[in-house]
Parts: C-alpha cells; structure tokens; sequence
C-alpha cells in the first residue's frame, strides 16, 4: 500500500502558518526601535567625531592647533549641532511643528 507521499495527484495543501502572537509581535516591534535608535545613536557619534576630526586636521594644517585648538573646538561643535538637528528631523513626525491645532478665529468680540 502507498503512503500519502507516494500517491500520484495532487497533495493535501499545507496548513496556514500559525498568527505571531502578541508577544512576537511586541518583540519585533523591540528589535525595530532598538535598531532605529541604535543606528541615530551611531549617526549622531559619526557627525560628531568627524566635525571634530576635519577641525583637528585643519588646526594641524594651518599651525593653530599648537597655540589653541580653536578649528578642533569648532568642528565640534558644528558636529553636535548638526547631529541635534538630523536627530530631530528623524524623531519628528513630518508637518508637526510643534504647536496645538486651534479652531481659526473668528471675528473680534465674542457673542
């Protein structure tokens, strides 16, 4: 006798996929934000170091850094603010600029 494998025709179809429970679901949602957060935490370190790094080169290019490493201290800080605004602009939703949406006024007096 033939086992259902060796039956010629078609086969029964598989069964569904079990549904990701709800803790599969919290868990990939984890895994998302934690490789989004590491990833702007990686991109702000970046700028930052490298602002700081084409500071320093310049400061060692032009003979400043010997005295005062003005170039090195701006780069720096250029870098920060640079990857303040990028990480701003990545956490913020798009079109929200911060302020509460109010009914448009009408008229001067009140009735």
């Amino acid at each position: 006798m033939a086992t259902p494998e060796e039956r010629p025709g078609p086969r029964p179809k598989d069964p569904p996929p079990p549904k990701a429970s709800d803790e599969t679901e919290a868990r990939r949602r984890l895994m998302r934000d934690y490789s989004r957060y590491s990833g702007l935490g990686i991109e702000f370190s970046v700028t930052v170091l490298l602002f700081g790094w084409i500071g320093w080169k310049l400061d060692t290019w032009t003979g400043l850094g010997e005295s005062f490493p003005l170039l090195l201290l701006s780069g720096l800080f250029l870098g920060l603010g640079l990857g303040i605004y990028r990480m701003k602009l990545r956490l913020d939703p798009p079109g929200d600029d911060g302020s509460k949406s109010r009914p448009p006024r009408t008229g001067g007096h009140r009735e």
